[in-house]
């Protein structure tokens, strides 16, 4: 008899179309119906924060907010054996949004056939399936969207058909600082937005065009993980259909047990829930929708597992800076072998031609890099060459000086400056080696002041002007070349380089400073953290800490920037300071590891102590020492 009901129920449905003109939506189940006992427990009021599985149905644009993949089951029997199924499955990803997969089953079978008689004809079966195809991706501006592509099966009878529709949800999650609005939550779902169409007799079944709105908002309470939640929704199925409202309220102990009641457009419904771990199981007792008969007991359960999004989303940056990283050391020893290879080739052709002092310069860059490939043969060869010139220009000097002192052999006065001469000619070279340019005109001109007419003198003053002009217009015309490229931190490096030369021109100086501060405010996250690690590398503490805290105001959760910049700080404001016994004993402990070639043994020890005194430079110099070693053991 409860089956023949079912069939009376659902001619009267079809009837009621044909009396609308064959073309207006009938109150069909899956669209005023839901899934999920939580949502039916909360009256329906489930738009505005389904953070399940179920969000396929109820918005798929909440599917952005699910953590973890997710599976959610749903059963209810609307009356006897015609039970009313779900499952649902969501898929999160990290970058290219969320994909979920619904379907949705009622039916009954066996169902009784009579005539006008009440003669019995034999039974029949129907059936109602809906499969749901979903896709959520966030917006900017704290807006989620979603979408539902369905395919509907009807049969009944014999006669069956299949129609295709969709729905679009929306969910904004504003960024409110007022307690009373914080984290409150609006979603709108277009329900049937491309409505099915089925024809499984003579006359159209146009399922309806609903929209529905809702609001939610939690309400924490302490610290123990209890909160109460407020829900609303109000839904239109267009037309001249009437409103129907839909509130829910849900209470959460310790995210373990769950209280739910609520109101489905006049019908009162309750329920409650447990989690435990990676598992919710969900009870709710209430009427579905007005054409059911007799309210009805709904379970789910719903169970996540894999990595939550978040974790995923981490380990992604992680990689992403990681392999900055590789990157950015690729570069360097790019740049590193460059510079040798250029220093070498300039040094040899300045030894060709007798320019001693060029070619020590040239040969001194490579040397410089001893402590970073001490083995390599170019450092060996480097050195050689350099004594090599040294000895030469010491053989040329003492010869062009003792010419001077033959000279001028018989006149103190002349000795006297010549000893004066020599002394600020050596100052001199010693500068221009250096490539302090301004520092070695200053010495050749009080040779000048002394000896207008001393050639040597303003023979090496015409090279180092030349040199100083060439060096740093060479570095700015580079650092152009790089910013047009939108190499903007290897164009700041570069002008780095050239503001240390200190310009004595002060056109040329603002116009350095001018470009270097325009570069600057073009570098993104990446760009920054980037230069901050260059400047690390180089030991130029304070500027990486600078770059590092303009990396932070960009992305000011990034773990890595964060741990980068606590590092560098130590080291910019290190200094001297006693040590109690205990970090004394534990100092000394990690020298003897350091000795001993135990280098991870070592720098846990001192990484441990350095958060008693994270500012003390002898145990900021081991911890570099200890990881140096380290490095060369790994490579090695």
């Amino acid at each position: 008899m409860k089956r023949l009901i079912i069939l009376i129920l659902l001619m009267g449905a079809l009837v009621s179309n044909i009396h609308a003109g064959g073309e207006a939506g009938t109150l069909q189940i899956f669209s005023r119906g839901g899934v999920g006992a939580r949502a039916m427990a909360l009256g329906n009021a489930y738009v505005a924060m389904p953070f399940d599985a179920t969000a396929i149905y109820w918005n798929p644009a909440g599917m952005e907010y699910v953590q973890h993949k997710s599976v959610s089951l749903f059963y209810t029997n609307l009356l006897e054996s015609s039970p009313y199924n779900f499952i649902a499955y969501v898929h999160p990803t990290v970058n290219i949004g969320t994909f979920g997969l619904g379907a949705i089953r009622v039916g009954s079978g066996d169902i009784k056939r009579t005539d006008s008689q009440n003669v019995d004809e034999g039974t029949f079966s129907y059936n109602e399936s809906q499969f749901l195809f979903s896709y959520a991706k966030r917006l900017p501006a704290h807006l989620a969207a979603g979408i539902n592509l369905k395919l509907h099966y009807f049969y009944m009878d014999g006669f069956s058909d299949t129609g295709v529709g969709a729905d679009i949800g929306l969910l904004y999650r504003p960024s409110f600082s007022s307690a009373l609005l914080r984290n409150i939550s609006f979603g709108v779902n277009l329900h049937n937005i491309l409505q099915p169409q089925l024809k499984p007799l003579e006359s159209t079944d146009v399922h309806p065009y609903i929209v529905k709105f809702g609001l939610a908002k939690p309400l924490l309470f302490g610290d123990g993980g209890n909160k109460m939640s407020l829900f609303m929704d109000l839904e239109q199925g267009g037309g001249n259909s009437p409103f129907m409202f839909h509130l829910g309220s849900e209470y959460v102990f310790q995210e373990r047990a769950m209280l739910r009641a609520g109101i489905n457009n006049g019908y009162i419904a309750f329920g409650a829930g447990v989690s435990y771990g990676m598992y919710q199981l969900d009870y709710s007792y209430g009427k579905m929708a007005q054409h059911e008969l007799n309210a009805s007991h709904r379970i789910s359960l719903t169970f996540d597992f894999g990595m939550s999004r978040s974790d995923m989303m981490r380990i992604a940056e992680e990689k992403k800076l990681r392999i900055i990283e590789e990157q950015v050391a690729k570069k360097i020893e790019w740049d590193r072998n460059e510079k040798i290879a250029r220093a070498m080739e300039n040094g040899k052709r300045y030894m060709q031609d007798e320019d001693y002092v060029r070619a020590q310069r040239e040969f001194n860059i490579v040397i410089g890099f001893e402590n970073e490939i001490p083995e390599a043969l170019e450092i060996k060869e480097a050195k050689e060459l350099y004594a090599l010139a040294t000895e030469k220009y010491e053989d040329k000097t003492k010869k062009a000086i003792a010419e001077i002192q033959a000279k001028d052999a018989l006149d103190r006065k002349k000795k006297e400056d010549q000893i004066y001469i020599n002394d600020h000619f050596k100052r001199g070279l010693a500068f221009y080696e250096n490539e302090e340019y301004e520092r070695a005109i200053g010495e050749w001109n009080r040779i000048l002041d002394r000896d207008p007419d001393n050639e040597l003198a303003k023979e090496h003053i015409k090279k180092a002007q030349v040199d100083y002009q060439a060096k740093v217009y060479t570095l700015i015309n580079r650092a152009d070349a790089f910013g047009k490229q939108g190499k903007y931190v290897e164009a700041i490096n570069i002008l780095n380089q050239a503001i240390g030369l200190n310009p004595d021109d002060q056109t040329i100086k603002q116009a350095i400073t001018r470009k270097r501060s325009a570069y600057e405010n073009k570098l993104s996250f990446h760009d920054l953290y980037e230069q901050g690690q260059n400047y690390q590398l180089r030991k130029e503490y304070k500027k990486a800490m600078e770059a590092y805290e303009r990396a932070l105001a960009i992305e000011p959760d990034n773990t890595l920037a964060k741990k980068r910049y606590e590092e560098v700080k130590a080291r910019a404001f290190a200094r001297r300071e006693p040590m109690t016994e205990e970090v004394r004993s534990k100092f000394l402990q990690s020298l003897r590891l350091i000795n001993q070639g135990n280098y991870n043994d070592a720098l846990k020890i001192l990484e441990e102590i350095q958060k008693i005194q994270p500012y003390n430079k002898d145990i900021l110099d081991g911890i570099d020492t200890a990881r140096e070693y380290l490095e060369r053991q790994n490579r090695q």
